[in-house]
């Protein structure tokens, strides 16, 4: 029998009750890139030098998104440099696994074509500063412009990473985002309805908190290097499930500004996930690829068009893409309960925060659940009728006894008269449950603040 929560008194204690340890096998981790035979090189010889190996290539040119330097170039400067002992075959293996393809530091050399490994020869590279600037000039990219970028590199005494060592540290990295959470609980207090499901996106257009607070915040997070959340995965998750839902509103602002309305159609609402994008720790994600890429253990059970048994899954993120060093290695089918996709369907935005997040994801399943899942016995079976975010939830169980796992992982999240039917069904029939998964649409979770008093029911869970 299943630990039932019939006699919790509360949702905060029945979270409790809920288990986290779903035996999830991402073989997909094989094919991270690792140091491997080059982790005893000291990572900071080849970063340091980076400013100076820019100005002898490029001089004193400001940055700018059309310099670009040859791979054999580079190799070139480094083997001039005194005291080197490498071959050039050695430099072009350190180069790609420090400055292109770091884990411990954020990238500060970017291949013209990426997902390219480093070559010497005459293959085409940026530097930091100049793929910057090539980043500035993408309309598609929401928080980053070359007039807001020039206005930081004059505010900033350093911008750059290797301008400040300091701040490839953890608790500067949450210091520095602290900004961000600050807007973020701005929004959803004086904008949001009290589950978190709604925004007042009109009031939020006209307010100065989106201008004072909201674009800064965003903004910064171009600027923030997050290899030092690596050391604490539940900072990590915390902090990208935030960023996700603050992109989906950033979105939804940005399709109103231009369309003068919040009818976003299928095609848009693919466009939104898929082609905008955020400049995150000089990295360019959309909100696939948080989702899928970060926060989903790199997207391997999605299925795309077109997919045939026979084809071989492909991660979200290729071996060779250094956002794959982000993905969260541990799949955990609660973070789908902590995602709104910007619908009235979607479960409430809320603050995560690192040291809370697995009892914030339980309490957010927890309260999700107890609106969304119907369960009505008739004719000797049980058919349970449920939002289409439960189905998302279903695809994490693998293995010959999926959909029994998944029931049981399911009665834990119901209130007890639920969750002892069901556990009842699963004891003696199981072959008689019914899943019923019923359309949520794609109605844009608008509303006037003013005017709405629906949530009187929300069970806070922070």
């Amino acid at each position: 029998m299943i630990g039932s929560i019939r006699s919790i008194p509360d949702l905060q204690a029945a979270a409790d009750y809920i288990p986290t340890n779903l035996s999830l096998d991402p073989d997909w981790r094989k094919n991270l890139p690792r140091e491997s035979d080059i982790k005893s090189q000291p990572i900071d010889i080849f970063v340091e030098k980076v400013p100076t190996l820019r100005k002898s290539l490029l001089g004193d040119i400001p940055s700018d998104g059309k310099l670009k330097v040859s791979g054999k170039k580079i190799v070139d400067w480094f083997m001039s440099q005194p005291g080197n002992n490498f071959t050039r075959q050695e430099l072009a293996k350190r180069i790609h696994y420090f400055l292109i393809h770091p884990l411990k530091y954020p990238q500060s050399l970017y291949p013209v074509r990426p997902g390219e490994e480093f070559k010497d020869g005459m293959s085409e590279y940026r530097f930091l500063q100049d793929q910057y600037s090539y980043f500035a000039d993408d309309p598609s990219v929401l928080n980053f412009s070359l007039i807001n970028h020039r206005q930081l590199i004059k505010n900033l005494n350093s911008v750059y990473f290797y301008e400040n060592p300091k701040i490839v540290d953890k608790a500067t990295v949450l210091k520095l985002l602290e900004p961000f959470t600050k807007s973020m609980k701005s929004i959803i207090e004086n904008f949001g309805s009290p589950d978190g499901k709604l925004i007042d996106y009109k009031a939020l257009l006209a307010s100065k908190e989106l201008y004072e607070e909201f674009f800064p915040a965003v903004r910064s997070l171009a600027y923030i290097p997050f290899e030092p959340l690596l050391e604490d995965l539940k900072e990590l998750k915390s902090t990208f499930i935030n960023i996700y839902n603050m992109m989906q509103i950033h979105m939804i602002l940005d399709f109103y500004a231009r369309e003068k309305n919040f009818e976003i159609h299928n095609l848009a609402r693919d466009v939104m996930h898929n082609e905008k994008m955020y400049l995150i720790g000089g990295q360019l994600y959309t909100l696939n690829d948080i989702e899928h890429g970060i926060l989903k253990l790199n997207g391997l059970f999605k299925k795309k068009p077109g997919f045939s048994l026979f084809e071989k899954v492909k991660p979200h993120f290729e071996k060779e893409d250094i956002r794959s060093k982000f993905t969260v290695l541990t799949e955990d089918p609660l973070v789908h309960f902590a995602l709104n996709y910007g619908t009235r369907s979607s479960p409430g935005i809320r603050i995560y925060y690192g040291e809370k997040i697995n009892r914030q994801l339980k309490m957010a399943a927890l309260s999700f659940c107890s609106k969304e899942v119907k369960i009505i016995e008739r004719d000797g079976k049980l058919y349970i009728s449920t939002n289409e975010i439960i189905n998302l939830v279903a695809k994490n169980f693998k293995g010959p006894r999926k959909n029994i796992d998944f029931l049981k992982f399911l009665a834990n999240l119901l209130n007890a008269d639920k969750s002892s039917l069901l556990e009842k069904y699963l004891e003696k029939s199981p072959k008689k449950i019914i899943m019923v998964y019923y359309a949520s649409g794609f109605k844009t979770n608008t509303f006037n603040v003013q005017e709405l008093n629906i949530c009187s029911d929300f069970i806070p869970y922070f």
